[in-house]
């Protein structure tokens, strides 16, 4: 009996070791899932922001220079007003 007692125990040692390994390593891959999803969702954010900011720069050029257009017709404007004044017309 003794020998059949330390057999079970020898058996229900190594089960409870590989079911402990196949655990782990399972939660190890979920582990593993997550943080590689995390990180393609950083990337991709990241890309985002990147075009986004493109498109702001782009996009700032562009009133930049209508904004210089609108100036010089402005002080154009200015000139005309004052020229008007002064014919007193």
């Amino acid at each position: 009996m003794t020998i059949d007692t330390g057999i079970i125990s020898v058996v229900l040692a190594l089960a409870t070791f590989l079911l402990g390994r196949l655990t782990n390593a399972k939660n190890s891959g979920i582990v593993d899932g997550e943080m590689k999803s995390d990180i393609k969702h950083i990337k991709d954010t990241q890309a985002e922001l990147k075009e986004d900011i493109r498109l702001y720069g782009e996009n700032y050029t562009e009133v930049r220079a209508e904004l210089e257009r609108i100036k010089g017709r402005l002080a154009k404007l200015e000139e005309i007003v004052k020229i008007y004044h002064q014919e007193g017309v």
